[in-house]
């Protein structure tokens, strides 16, 4: 009789299908509960409570440089100090005329989910089913979390190019893992150090 639990990878983007719910819900009522708070998206369509919710303080300067590009003016707060590829993948869905902010919240969501699924695939190159969907569960429910689930930072689609790269090197695609390496480094500094030449060496095996 076939085994009825579901492999690892299903079940940790189980949880985080519901985590990622849970915490949308939990942004929006906050968002509801103090609709003064500071959030750069002021979008008026009827989901605005959502997007008010995951839209915060550095979630104005990816949406700058996707819809204005980089500028910088001496003395003053600039966003220079952005990396450019989040804020150009949201650049490139607004011009399929989606709007920036739930552009920012959407690729945050796909991504955040991507990555723990990838995670949990690495992770069965390392331990055993059980082993890795444990440490993929934890990685769903870690606090910091929070950010995979929809807000406008680009730690999830960094999280999602590493993880792909690692698991991709396991797997002996060298080529492609060093392509997503590389692409990773356009979305956050600690990029180029997780991805620099000497990590993306694969262990020996005996």
């Amino acid at each position: 009789m076939p085994s009825m639990v579901r492999s690892a990878p299903r079940a940790v983007l189980s949880a985080g299908l519901a985590a990622l719910v849970v915490c949308t819900v939990l942004v929006t009522v906050s968002a509801l509960a103090f609709p003064l708070g500071y959030s750069p998206a002021r979008p008026t369509w009827p989901g605005a409570p959502t997007l008010l919710g995951w839209a915060h303080f550095d979630a104005g300067w990816y949406a700058h440089i996707a819809t204005q590009g980089y500028s910088y003016t001496p003395g003053q707060q600039s966003p220079v100090a952005f990396f450019p590829l989040y804020p150009l993948v949201l650049r490139g869905l607004g011009l399929l005329h989606v709007d920036t902010f739930l552009a920012g919240m959407l690729v945050t969501m796909v991504s955040g989910l991507g990555a723990l699924y990838v995670f949990t695939q690495w992770a069965r190159t390392r331990a055993d089913e059980e082993a890795a969907r444990n440490a993929g569960l934890l990685l769903a429910f870690y606090p910091f979390a929070f950010f995979l689930y929809g807000a406008m930072y680009s730690d999830a689609l960094f999280l999602l190019l590493v993880i792909a790269a690692f698991l991709l090197l396991e797997r002996g695609q060298l080529g492609f893992a060093v392509l997503l390496a590389a692409v990773a480094t356009a979305a956050r500094p600690v990029a180029t150090c997780c991805t620099s030449g000497r990590r993306l060496v694969s262990p020996s095996r005996s």
